[in-house]
């Protein structure tokens, strides 16, 4: 629609197209003038806004796309992962794994046998083995140790042939044959082991940690007694008897038994204070009992002497102190105040 508006010095009447609103006009009179109305009372500000949004949105939509296009971190990182395991040097796969191998470790029982199972006991002095035929031993043990059963059998062999009276060997290729499923393999060799030297513990023990294992508990104790009747100094066979006890219900004997144990390594002790496993055993039966004073002396001198498990159980013996605690399976209060 034309504009219309007058001349402000002749007052003449002007027509202009709508489009030419905002622009200057001269009149006929020679007037300078500016025609009203139209696009240019628009405001600026809208206008800025506008070429802002123009140019905004496309470049929005381009980085949206950008991040849709982009794989999320834990892909990434996997992929990283991936190209980190491919350029690793061959070497590093023969380092010891948290857990064994499959093929190392065949279906066997839940309850696996330790080397503890195969430990030197007894009074008897420990049979004189050749230093090439240990050697193959303490490989074969830490393999043994890391589940690669294939590996350890293959080292134990080893020292069979370059010792074939190797009584260590052999006990821990019974162990083996537990480990891998083979029970009743085991526990026929762990018998044999027995009738050949019926004064030896070790074979004796393997037999007893082979019928805990598989729940003959009975049969475990028979076994365990035995044990302790052929080697009474070893104070860590009635600390598993006093063990085997709380597991089939039997507290009260499990009560008897730790009194008797605490008495015997109390005289042990005084007879051989250097005996890493009878100070730690004394401790710790001493602990449960709950006569603390006289546990922590023995648990420091088996941390002295070096004992594997007596720092565990310095700090077990503090927690208890702290939370005040009764003493263990229920036994007397007087036997805090037992007398030495």
């Amino acid at each position: 629609m034309p504009i219309e508006f007058r001349c402000t010095k002749c007052d003449r009447t002007q027509r202009v197209p709508d489009y030419t609103g905002g622009t200057q006009f001269k009149c006929e009179c020679g007037q300078l003038l500016t025609v009203p109305g139209g696009k240019s009372e628009v405001n600026v500000l809208t206008i800025a806004m506008i070429a802002v949004v123009i140019v905004t949105v496309p470049i929005l939509f381009y980085m949206l796309v950008l991040m849709e296009e982009e794989p999320p971190r834990s892909a990434i990182e996997e992929t990283e992962e991936a190209t980190v395991s491919e350029v690793a040097p061959a070497d590093t796969a023969t380092e010891e794994p948290e857990s064994p191998a499959t093929e190392e470790a065949p279906a066997g029982p839940s309850a696996k046998l330790s080397l503890a199972a195969v430990r030197d006991l007894g009074p008897k002095p420990r049979q004189a083995i050749s230093p090439n035929a240990q050697r193959r031993i303490t490989e074969g043990d830490a393999s043994f140790a890391r589940g690669q059963y294939n590996v350890a059998s293959a080292a134990y062999e080893e020292a069979l042939a370059i010792d074939g009276a190797s009584l260590p060997a052999r006990l821990r290729l019974a162990a083996i044959l537990f480990n891998t499923g083979k029970v009743d393999e085991a526990k026929a060799e762990a018998q044999g082991l027995i009738k050949k030297d019926t004064d030896a513990v070790t074979p004796q023990y393997l037999l007893a940690c082979i019928y805990r294992a598989t729940g003959a508990h009975m049969d475990a104790h028979r076994q365990l007694q035995l044990c302790i009747d052929l080697a009474p100094a070893e104070l860590s066979l009635r600390s598993e008897l006093v063990d085997l006890l709380r597991e089939t219900g039997d507290e009260e004997g499990a009560i008897n038994c730790r009194y008797e144990a605490v008495s015997k390594g109390r005289e042990q002790a005084k007879t051989d204070p250097a005996d890493a496993d009878t100070q730690f055993f004394l401790g710790k039966m001493l602990c449960e009992l709950g006569n603390y004073d006289e546990a922590e002396k023995h648990l420091q001198s088996a941390q002295g002497l070096k004992h594997p498990q007596a720092a565990a159980w310095m700090k077990r013996l503090e927690d208890a102190r702290r939370a005040n605690a009764k003493p263990a399976q229920g036994d007397s209060p007087t036997t805090k105040t037992e007398k030495k």
